[in-house]
């Protein structure tokens, strides 16, 4: 499917609230089951379109079919072409994407660094890094300039151009 250049329009936060007027896709990875699902369940609450992704299939399916009017791809978000997946199932339903919630993440490896097999080092890395780029990466160049969303951590890190942070357009409104 062919991407858009451009979002609908420009997406502000106003009152703590998005912008109340047209339709908005939003896409949560890591958006069946705990921050993901709760970030889902307020996007569907105030009627956006919402399109979550997980690696945990039985979960998507859950999540979907106790609530009919979101939709879901099961995808592992530290790889591209299962990225590339999500970002086609979203367009085929959605036509857009307006918002990217960059939900997925794991804690990683909690032992002693001598005792971190590389191999759960990598994985760390490939969802808590890598993914974030992936999906990131895929939203500006097919949809234009989504808002997208991180933890506080990492917009206050995030400086690119192209993407705006919710984080920084709260503080732009006073907030």
């Amino acid at each position: 499917m062919a991407c858009r250049a451009q979002p609908r329009r420009a997406v502000t936060a106003t009152g703590g609230s998005l912008d109340p007027d047209g339709p908005m896709a939003v896409l949560i990875t890591g958006g069946a089951t705990g921050i993901g699902r709760a970030i889902a369940d307020a996007f569907l609450a105030e009627g956006r379109a919402v399109h979550i992704c997980d690696i945990d299939g039985a979960a998507v399916e859950a999540y979907v079919d106790s609530h009919p009017k979101a939709s879901g791809t099961q995808a592992d978000a530290a790889n591209i072409v299962q990225v590339d997946g999500v970002f086609d199932d979203l367009l085929t339903r959605y036509g857009a994407l307006d918002v990217l919630v960059n939900n997925v993440g794991i804690a990683g490896p909690t032992a002693a660094v001598e005792d971190i097999e590389p191999e759960d080092w990598d994985r760390t890395i490939a969802i808590d890094l890598n993914a974030q780029f992936y999906f990131t990466r895929r939203a500006c160049r097919c949809c234009g300039r989504p808002v997208a969303a991180r933890s506080s951590t990492s917009l206050r890190a995030l400086r690119l151009p192209g993407v705006r942070c919710a984080r920084r357009m709260s503080r732009a409104n006073g907030r």
